[in-house]
């Protein structure tokens, strides 16, 4: 059942969420200030878990707030956004939901944004030329989310971006959405927790609902 706020609006607990079970790699690939990422191979997708109350916040989360509605919350917030980036056509990991998961034998079920996952390098991992050549993609991308009534934070061209070198050219990927915003965020966050409220037992996410590891589409 969901869980009312102060306000009276119900947020979606983690007992709503489809149960992710695929195969999590127990040393996280990233430890980051607001949270940790996971590999899952198998699928190659990456599992973001959340350590921190908001994105700007410094307190860390702790017990029960590590699978509370907020940080449910938190989640599907971020994941709500790289969708609506994603349609846009801005350069981002492929989102693929938010999802219950347990990082370890009998650990509680904690919610994750689970995505592409993305094996790039940062910006000061790359040679001086490569970083000349990027400046204008990085605008791009940037500004294609812009257009689309994104107001950008916490992003720079070093930093919450990656960069991956091919034979040919090098690839931008932005992420880290936590603390970007939108006029509608409100409004399709709203609409997304509706959509948990019919999943029940079926594995899926919003509108792109998938049985990915499970092969099918």
């Amino acid at each position: 059942m969901g869980q009312k706020t102060n306000q009276g609006v119900s947020m979606t607990t983690i007992d709503q969420l489809p149960v992710f079970t695929g195969v999590i790699e127990p040393k996280p690939l990233k430890v980051c200030t607001e949270s940790s990422v996971y590999r899952i191979p198998e699928q190659n997708l990456a599992a973001k878990v959340y350590r921190r109350r908001h994105w700007d916040d410094v307190a860390n989360l702790v017990e029960a707030e590590l699978w509370s509605p907020r940080t449910v919350q938190y989640a599907l917030r971020e994941a709500t956004i790289a969708d609506r980036l994603y349609q846009a056509g801005v350069s981002v990991p492929k989102p693929e939901g938010v999802f219950a998961l347990r990082l370890f034998e009998n650990e509680h079920l904690v919610p994750a944004f689970l995505m592409e996952l993305i094996t790039g390098v940062s910006y000061r991992d790359l040679e001086y030329s490569e970083r000349l050549s990027v400046r204008d993609k990085f605008h791009e991308e940037t500004a294609k989310a812009a257009r689309a009534g994104f107001e950008i934070k916490d992003s720079s061209i070093d930093h919450n971006v990656l960069y991956v070198p091919t034979e040919k050219d090098i690839k931008v990927y932005l992420h880290d959405f936590g603390g970007w915003k939108h006029e509608n965020l409100k409004r399709w966050m709203r609409a997304e927790e509706e959509k948990f409220k019919k999943l029940k037992s079926t594995p899926g996410f919003l509108a792109r609902i998938r049985n990915f590891w499970r092969g099918n589409e």
